[in-house]
């Protein structure tokens, strides 16, 4: 069963000409695509393990890529698979 405010849309829908349509749908997949997104770094931020960088929805913050000891992984990998 329905709620009304689904049907209310469904309604309002129906009426759309296949444009339209289109527009409401690419922005229900964007809007979809925010809430995963949002719902998903709520639940990064509530783990004490993982830091997330203060951002402001525009992308990270670049960062220095660190230096490590001894051979590269992607170079280990490229001589393993000669």
């Amino acid at each position: 069963m329905m709620s009304t405010i689904k049907e209310s849309l469904h309604s309002v829908i129906e009426q759309l000409d296949e444009e339209d349509a289109l527009c409401v749908l690419k922005f229900t997949q964007n809007l979809k695509k925010e809430i995963i997104k949002s719902s998903l770094s709520e639940h990064l931020l509530a783990d004490p393990a993982i830091k997330l960088p203060i951002i402001d929805y525009k992308g990270f913050r670049a960062v220095q890529p660190i230096s490590g000891k001894g051979i590269p992984a992607s170079e280990m990998l490229i001589k393993d698979r000669k």
